[in-house]
């Protein structure tokens, strides 16, 4: 049984409990929150045996193993590095570290103690991107040419004086929120950025709550990121569209819940297709022209099909499945040294540089 021990008990802390509760091979017996009343309340009523109001408690308790950080983005590296030297493995929240430098130094005292380290991007866990990442790469249809984002997220729950708002604290909305996406996007591209220009605008307050971002990757795939923290709660909502040679995919929701797709495509791909995604509700009737030319590749189709796929209409049932996923795969690494884990703290630090290019090219051009 591996023993798991929370740095920074909240709401997103309770949840990752509640979630891993269902794990047979792991607990949460140790949390930490920087109020001693708050903490052993929350501890008592979760049923939780050890707490403090220092996490340094937590970092020498012999009997936990996993150290999860779920503090404010600013307090990732010098907690990381801490739990690493205690000899314990340690999931990050994300952003791994509020720029590169940071995130380089966490990887480095992992090498160096010889534990696993991950970051938590639970998304790349999820069955419809799994889906999805299968039909980009067979080809089925054609060619990845762009990435857009759209992410309209709610800001009733962020009142101004929150940490989120400050910079210093949590490295901005491309650094706190947009790894998530930045991190996605470039597992499905499979290619590193070659340039990025970000934007950004404020309130009259000074605060940021709206950013964008220009992303060409090396194999000239091209993307567009759009975050903005200012909509109502019943108003949120994330789309994000993925264009190919011979066809397009929406997929929506933060936690990818539901996938459109159209396409031209062969009818060895449309059963491909049908055999990827099932259940799904596909339409399809025979083409016009068998010959098309996208991008200069030509070509030959039989089909148009047209198909809607809903991977779980539970968001937070979804969601806990998730970091369930993550944790399972976190702790097969424990287990067995040769296991690869699908994401890792090079992971992190990738989506960091791209965020950190992207807020610093955004900063720049509000000066």
């Amino acid at each position: 049984m591996h023993n798991i021990g929370i740095i920074g008990y909240g709401a997103f802390g309770k949840f990752l409990k509640q979630s891993w509760e269902q794990l047979a091979n792991a607990q949460v017996t140790f949390i930490t929150k920087t109020k001693v009343e708050t903490v052993r309340k929350m501890a008592e009523e979760d049923g939780i045996p050890f707490y403090s109001a220092d996490y340094r408690d937590l970092l020498a308790a012999p009997n936990v193993d996993i150290v999860v950080i779920a503090t404010p983005p600013h307090l990732h590296e010098s907690m990381a590095i801490e739990a690493f030297r205690a000899g314990k493995h340690v999931l990050i929240e994300k952003p791994l570290a509020m720029n590169p430098t940071q995130a380089e130094n966490i990887i480095r005292a992992e090498e160096e103690s010889g534990r696993v380290g991950a970051v938590n991007f639970m998304m790349r866990y999820s069955g419809l991107m799994e889906k999805l990442r299968a039909l980009r790469f067979e080809g089925l249809l054609g060619g990845l040419t762009r990435v857009i984002v759209d992410n309209y997220a709610s800001d009733e729950g962020l009142k101004p004086g929150h940490w989120f708002w400050d910079r210093s604290k949590s490295g901005g909305i491309f650094i706190e929120h947009g790894v998530h996406f930045f991190d996605l996007a470039g597992w499905l591209v499979d290619s590193d950025p070659s340039r990025i220009v970000g934007f950004a605008t404020e309130r009259e307050t000074g605060i940021q709550d709206k950013v964008l971002a220009a992303v060409q990757y090396a194999n000239k795939t091209m993307g567009a990121f759009y975050h903005a923290f200012s909509q109502p709660d019943d108003m949120e909502e994330t789309k994000s569209t993925y264009i190919f040679h011979r066809g397009q995919i929406e997929v929506f929701g933060w936690i990818p819940l539901e996938l459109r797709l159209k396409g031209s495509v062969t009818y060895a791909e449309l059963l491909r297709l049908e055999e990827i995604f099932p259940g799904a509700d596909a339409q399809f009737s025979p083409v016009e022209k068998t010959e098309i030319v996208s991008s200069g590749v030509r070509y030959t189709v039989a089909h148009e099909i047209n198909l809607a796929y809903v991977e779980n209409p539970d968001k937070q049932e979804e969601y806990a499945k998730l970091v369930r996923r993550l944790m399972d795969d976190f702790i097969t690494a424990i287990e067995n040294p040769a296991h690869q884990m699908r994401v890792t703290l090079a992971d992190g630090l990738r989506s960091v540089q791209t965020a950190y290019s992207a807020a610093e090219s955004a900063n720049a051009g509000s000066e």
